[in-house]
């Protein structure tokens, strides 16, 4: 009988093959989320913080659910977005999520304040310009403060 390629036992191999591979580090069972909403949220402004390869759960759980629930109660929003110096980008599905918020809810949008924003992303800003409603304006990371107020002085009416 021919042994198939690809197909072990479950036994050890007797070269100790099993035995010396690697085991992936034991988490928590956790991920630290690539999305996480900032305590300066409120009932007008989406803030967070994005890091690492964002995932679309966390995009959608973090990011689009907020904004459908405040866009369910007002008819404009401002979002602060702090682009932390892990952020990569986008894994695929949360891209082709990304690409589809905005192009449902970039109208709705009165002030976009981007912190620390990675050039890839102002170059993707740019190309989707016609799909923003509001004014989007671009921060040092040093300028959270001023970003913060930017954004939440836009409430209520559109400003550009």
């Amino acid at each position: 009988m021919k042994r198939k390629i690809g197909l072990t036992s479950k036994k050890p191999s007797k070269t100790g093959a099993r035995a010396t591979a690697k085991k992936p580090a034991k988490s928590s069972g956790r991920t630290k989320p690539s999305v996480t909403v900032l305590p300066e949220t409120d009932e007008n402004t989406l803030c967070v913080e994005m890091k690492g390869l964002i995932r679309r759960q966390d995009y959608e759980k973090n990011f689009r659910n907020r904004i459908l629930a405040i866009t369910s109660k007002k008819r404009r929003f401002n979002v602060l977005i702090f682009y932390a110096p892990s952020f990569k980008g986008w894994e695929p599905e949360a891209a082709d999520l990304s690409l589809k918020s905005i192009m449902e809810l970039g109208k709705k949008i009165n002030r976009q304040a981007c912190i620390n924003t990675p050039n890839m992303v102002v170059f993707r800003n740019k190309l989707s310009s016609a799909l923003f409603g509001g004014q989007t304006r671009y921060f040092d990371k040093d300028n959270y403060d001023e970003a913060l107020a930017w954004v939440k002085g836009g409430r209520g009416k559109k400003t550009g």
